[in-house]
């Protein structure tokens, strides 16, 4: 018997609705911290980001076994489905992606996260009548560092999890052009993370043109031949 779909592409793996439902939570909290960055609210921001961060590191774990993201001695399936149980916290999920699922996250991720981390911590458990311009920079800073981390361990460490489906593949490259055409700021950032990649295109040849959306020069055209056709693939 020969089997058709032998030389077919792995299928992506099915999505559970826990895991679903943990990315559409993890992706709202993500759109609002971009709003009320754009409202000006860092403030607010830090504390909207940091819980997206918290909630989508947990999807790994959740999409191995539900219990992943449990803490204490006895857990019991139905008070986990009601919301009614001790979830690991930051540092045990990042124990328990290396330890557990080896995938641990990269150290210069987590050295971002945990300034961000911290502010969040100043924010809710002192009180501060307004950031200073120095504060909201530095905030905004360590924030799109933190941001494009988290976005690149979704669009690629874990892609076989978030490209699953195409309404979250669609949802992150959308909030993420949002967030670089609507902010210079965090453009020079997001440019100053891929420049060493840049410049070893420059080095080989390719012509790095201004990018339309993010207006920095970091729009790359490369020739890709597919058979007897060949297209144009920019690359920001």
């Amino acid at each position: 018997m020969i089997d058709d779909d032998a030389d077919q592409e792995p299928r992506a793996p099915e999505l559970s609705q826990d895991v679903q439902a943990l990315i559409n939570n993890g992706l709202e909290f993500l759109d609002k911290a971009r709003e009320e960055l754009e409202a000006s609210k860092a403030k607010f921001s830090v504390v909207s980001f940091w819980t997206a961060v918290e909630i989508l590191l947990k999807v790994p774990l959740v999409h191995e076994h539900w219990t992943l993201v449990c803490s204490g001695k006895k857990v019991v399936r139905s008070k986990y489905v009601a919301g009614d149980f001790q979830s690991v916290t930051y540092d045990e999920t990042c124990t328990r992606l290396g330890d557990i699922l080896e995938k641990p996250l990269p150290k210069e991720t987590m050295t971002v996260f945990d300034k961000v981390r911290q502010h969040r911590n100043r924010v809710v458990h002192f009180y501060h009548s307004a950031f200073t311009e120095a504060d909201q920079e530095q905030i905004q800073k360590e924030q799109a560092d933190a941001w494009f981390a988290l976005n690149r361990l979704m669009r690629d460490e874990w892609q076989s999890i978030f490209g699953a489906k195409d309404s979250y593949t669609w949802k992150l490259a959308h909030g993420e052009t949002r967030l670089l055409r609507g902010s210079e700021f965090y453009a020079a950032v997001r440019l100053r993370q891929v420049k060493e990649e840049l410049d070893a295109l420059a080095k080989s040849g390719k012509q790095i043109a201004v990018c339309d959306i993010c207006k920095q020069k970091a729009q790359v055209t490369q020739s890709h031949s597919t058979g007897s056709e060949e297209r144009t693939l920019l690359i920001t």
